[in-house]
């Protein structure tokens, strides 16, 4: 008796989405994309005529001449309700002429400063501090998607960096509490060390911190007593949100259109930085 086999089980297709962000340290004349593009042309002759994503990997591996990568970080995020509700619209047909909201374009990429765990219902980022129409729109024939943003030095910086005045293990007195908000990153650099931390509650000039990494400590409550921040230490706002926003509706102003996604990051970002940002869509599992 033959025994017919079944074929093994295809795993149905699923949208999965990613923010990657690279972090570069770029001389002042070649800070913006096509400065950038202009020096890899000038040192390899294979780049003279290459389409602008060869050009953007290139960027992203460090073979600019004269920059380096400081550092890389991405993974998941989360497609929320708001782009659903607009996807499905169009799939029914609900209009000949899709309204301006219906409209699935990538008009803007943004950042902000409240680091929030990302819900499905999200319609806004926490605490949006900038945002930028995506350089390069780019989709591989099969089944990803990217948009890339680049932010300048100049670009996207936030406004809340400052000094320690004084401080315990839990709490950093700080020359000025302008532009920090409750439940956003910010980065604390005392001599010995660099940490990360989540402002819980911010009061006068008082920032209270909780959920510290670096150095010794992974998500703790306290600095360790013997490297507390000093007087004169620098303290800097991340970028702790990013999304990408859709839509006839989206303009330059915060928060407008249909929020694509949410992603919570810690990126530093200050005028020495500048920033390649990708937003990257598959149809297929991205890990």
């Amino acid at each position: 008796m033959t025994h017919l086999i079944p074929p093994p089980l295809r795993e149905a297709p699923c949208f999965s989405s990613q923010i990657h962000c690279v972090a570069l340290a770029v001389p002042d004349e070649l800070d913006s994309l096509e400065a950038l593009r202009r020096q890899l042309c000038y040192q390899e002759r294979r780049y003279w005529d290459a389409p602008i994503h060869e050009v953007m990997a290139a960027i992203r591996r460090g073979e600019v001449r004269h920059t380096r990568i400081l550092g890389r970080q991405g993974g998941e995020n989360k497609l929320v309700r708001g782009f659903y509700t607009e996807f499905f619209a169009r799939l029914k047909g609900a209009q000949t002429t899709p309204g301006a909201n219906q409209t699935l374009f990538i008009e803007k990429f943004a950042v902000g400063t409240k680091y929030d765990a990302t819900l499905f219902a999200d319609t806004t980022l926490g605490n949006e501090i900038y945002r930028a129409t995506p350089a390069e729109l780019y989709e591989d024939g099969v089944s990803t998607f990217y948009a890339t943003t680049y932010l300048k030095k100049t670009e996207g910086n936030p406004t809340g960096n400052t000094t320690v005045s004084s401080s315990t293990t839990t709490v950093i007195t700080v020359a000025s509490a302008t532009g920090f908000v409750v439940d956003g990153r910010i980065q604390v650099e005392t001599a010995n060390n660099t940490y990360n931390c989540t402002v819980s509650a911010i009061s006068g000039a008082d920032l209270t911190v909780t959920d510290i990494t670096g150095g010794s400590l992974s998500g703790a409550g306290a600095f360790d007593a013997g490297d507390i921040p000093q007087s004169g230490d620098t303290v800097k706002a991340l970028h702790s949100e990013a999304a990408c926003f859709l839509g006839g509706a989206t303009t330059s102003s915060a928060n407008t259109g249909t929020m694509m996604n949410r992603k919570r990051i810690e990126q530093l970002k200050d005028s020495s930085i500048s920033l390649l940002y990708d937003y990257i869509l598959a149809c297929a599992s991205l890990d």
